[in-house]
């Protein structure tokens, strides 16, 4: 059944003839036939049109009408077809846009939605371009063709990633960019730098390739002091920061005697 949305209730399923997937024709819709689900090899119980914006028209009267086609059941049919418009509009959209087959792209978007619902769909076809892959070199695993995928717009504060392997899919807060939403997919770290200046910081790197620097807060500083600079981490109340190579470098060097390299594991 191809160019065809199906949908079903318990009781009936209707399917649309569609040209094709582009996402102005899944609006526009086309042909509607309804059949009991129970009996899909008897007459059709319903045909007409059906369209995103005015739903289910045109009856066909010589058709007779089924006892299941209530004012509900009508109802039920045509909030389903909205939602599967919406989820076949975004499948298509983010396969233009990155170059997927269907099927690529429906696979990708089933795992970053989960068990979202076709309004999840809908922020993929308003914004494809805000959706991004990357090659992990050291990741064997693939999710078609790539080793993740991340979704973020500026609207959001959080992103949603998967990357192969388990688990699968993450949401992570604080994000400004796509870039940012990508580095933070592919298991990078955000610089813990922004603690000490008060500014979030824009670099990311991953574990292994960070610094552990101890630091003392400044509200802290007077009283250490005044104990003879006694005590020890984490009872002195010393933090300790991942720091990106540079931003480790520059707190020794500002910090002074309240920065410095913590060597070994901890």
């Amino acid at each position: 059944m191809a160019n065809t949305l199906v949908v079903r209730t318990r009781e009936l399923v209707a399917s649309v003839s569609l040209p094709d997937w582009e996402p102005h024709h899944i609006d526009r819709g086309g042909p509607v036939t309804v059949r009991a689900i129970e009996r899909l090899s008897t007459p059709i119980v319903l045909r007409g049109r059906w369209c995103d914006e005015c739903g289910l028209t045109d009856f066909d009267r010589a058709v007779q009408v089924d006892e299941r086609l209530s004012s509900e059941n009508l109802a039920a049919l045509e909030a389903l077809l909205h939602d599967e418009a919406t989820v076949q509009i975004a499948i298509s959209r983010v396969a233009r846009e990155h170059r997927l087959t269907r099927s690529e792209a429906g696979s990708v978007l089933g795992l970053l939605v989960g068990r979202g619902g076709p309004s999840t769909y809908e922020a993929f076809a308003i914004r494809p371009e805000c959706l991004r892959s990357w090659i992990d070199p050291d990741n064997p695993k693939q999710i078609v063709g790539a080793s993740g995928w991340a979704f973020w717009w500026e609207d959001s504060g959080a992103c949603v990633a998967i990357r192969a392997g388990d688990p699968a899919v993450a949401h992570h807060e604080g994000v400004e960019s796509l870039g940012e939403a990508v580095a933070l997919g592919a298991g990078r770290i955000r610089c813990q730098c922004g603690e000490v200046t008060g500014t979030k910081c824009t670099r990311f790197r991953l574990r292994i390739e960070m610094l552990v620097i101890e630091w003392m807060p400044y509200y802290l500083r007077a009283s250490h002091e005044s104990a003879g600079n006694s005590g020890q981490y984490p009872s002195n109340g010393a933090l300790r920061l991942l720091c990106a190579p540079q931003c480790g470098s520059m707190l020794t060097e500002s910090e002074g005697q309240w920065a410095h390299l913590v060597v070994g594991k901890w």
